[in-house]
């Protein structure tokens, strides 16, 4: 990290394309958040619609198998209330029902007792498809028809109704679903005729217009009891009310309002996925149809979207900071060798001349005006040199001069001390024989004076030979 903020810290291009990189990062992060909200809403209201118009296809194509089995089984009861006298037509009429209906898998066509007395105490007219055969049967399931809901229900009610899924059958290996309508003889009940039709193909036409792969259907009747479902373990009786027990509040909510024949959606949670329930109820039957969709799957084409937005953006931000780390060090490079080339200049260095580039900009005036100072610096500087050299030859000839005079000076000195010092004798000899002639005038000879004035004379002499090589020493001094 230090390394890294100390090549921001020295690096021009490094910093320019970091604060491009975070501005242009920034408009594309409030560009992407704004359209990730406009582009989430509009996927999920999409979803929502093709959701709702899966939900709507789904409740048509099985309404359509329903509409079908009751209108068949409606115009069949006529049929057999004109055939009541004869109960060989009933078998055969049972048979031509399967027949002649391929969604109807069985049919039953049951008698109050003792309705035949020639047939026995219970007479019952089935018929049922298995493989491409169809069979006959005088009994279904284990207990007698009388107390199973399909005849028991519409007897009671004396109306036609659908009756409870039975999940579990022997006859069919396979849930099935029965719609009972009564037969009158007279306006008195005397039986009821009943058909049967798969849940494994009202399955089937449910999960062909899922939208999503993931996405279920499921019917619910309006005990509570679920017709269609993916899990045939909750098509046993009771089995929506105990797994709300474990469910959370959503779907207890979800169920209310099946129950209650609303419809719409709401997000709930599923065994923790999260999910859509989408639900609308059958008018005829009091049923209620849903299709649970996952959120994760609804938001798919969202989520992708994302994804490859967020890939393209990084994808740019990282080629744009290429581009601009290669551009910007590229059109900042003359101002690195420039940079170095006043380092040198700063260093002493005019060896190195500034570059000068073919640029009109201001980095190609900058150039030029430093390669302008730089070649004014250098010629100042041999001036100076120059200027130097002469300054040193005189300083030189200074020297010179000064030892010369150094040494005359001496030279006068020893000159000078040595003429003194020879100038004491005859001056002291000249002192000595004044005195001699001041203090012995009265007693002295012709003789003695007249040697006395030789030798004062030679004294004089010698001490006019001295002050002559002194005046001359003046001279020459004068002189330079």
């Amino acid at each position: 990290m230090p390394r890294l903020i100390s090549y921001f810290q020295k690096s021009l291009s490094a910093r320019l394309s970091f604060w491009v990189i975070a501005i242009v990062a920034a408009l594309f992060v409030a560009a992407l958040v704004i359209m990730s909200h406009y582009a989430r809403q509009a996927v999920k209201e999409e979803a929502i619609a093709r959701s709702e118009q899966a939900l709507q296809t789904a409740a048509l194509n099985i309404d359509n198998i329903l509409h079908k089995t009751e209108v068949a089984a409606i115009n069949m009861r006529e049929y057999v209330e004109n055939r009541l006298a004869n109960p060989d037509d009933i078998l055969l009429i049972s048979k031509q029902l399967v027949e002649t209906n391929p969604d109807i898998v069985g049919c039953a066509i049951c008698f109050e007792p003792d309705f035949y007395p020639q047939k026995g105490r219970l007479f019952m007219a089935y018929h049922f498809r298995r493989g491409n055969k169809i069979l006959c049967s005088d009994h279904f399931g284990s207990t007698s028809y009388l107390q199973q809901e399909w005849y028991s229900r519409p007897k009671t009610t004396d109306s036609p109704c659908w009756a409870e899924p039975i999940p579990k059958d022997t006859t069919y290996g396979c849930p099935i679903i029965t719609y009972s309508t009564p037969i009158h003889q007279k306006g008195k009940l005397v039986g009821i005729l009943a058909v049967d039709i798969t849940l494994n193909d009202l399955s089937r036409i449910a999960q062909e217009v899922r939208p999503y792969p993931n996405t279920f259907c499921a019917l619910l009747g309006k005990s509570g009891n679920f017709i269609i479902h993916p899990d045939t373990a909750m098509l046993n009786p009771g089995a929506m009310f105990r797994q709300l027990r474990i469910l959370d509040a959503k779907s207890a909510e979800l169920a209310k309002a099946m129950l209650d024949g609303d419809s719409g959606y709401m997000e709930v949670n599923i065994y923790g996925i999260d999910c859509y329930a989408f639900y609308k109820p059958f008018k005829n039957t009091n049923w209620s149809i849903d299709i649970i969709t996952w959120k994760s799957e609804l938001f798919a084409p969202y989520n992708r979207l994302m994804t490859i937005t967020s890939i393209l953006v990084l994808g740019g931000l990282i080629l744009l900071l290429v581009f601009c780390r290669t551009f910007i060090h590229r059109q900042l490079n003359p101002l690195e060798q420039l940079d170095r080339s006043v380092q040198q200049l700063a260093a002493g260095d005019f060896s190195h001349p500034v570059v000068v580039s073919k640029r009109r900009d201001e980095i190609g005036s900058l150039q030029k005006s430093f390669h302008a100072m730089q070649q004014a610096i250098i010629s100042k500087i041999d001036e100076i040199q120059q200027h130097s050299q002469k300054l040193n030859k005189q300083k030189e000839t200074l020297f010179a001069a000064y030892d010369r005079t150094h040494e005359a000076e001496r030279i006068k000195t020893v000159f000078l001390h040595n003429v003194t010092s020879q100038l004491v004798e005859p001056v002291n000899g000249i002192s000595d024989i004044v005195n001699n002639i001041k203090t012995n005038h009265d007693t002295l000879k012709q003789k003695d004076i007249s040697q006395m004035a030789k030798q004062m004379q030679t004294y004089t002499n010698t001490i006019i030979n001295l002050l002559h090589e002194m005046i001359k020493v003046s001279e020459n001094d004068s002189k330079l």
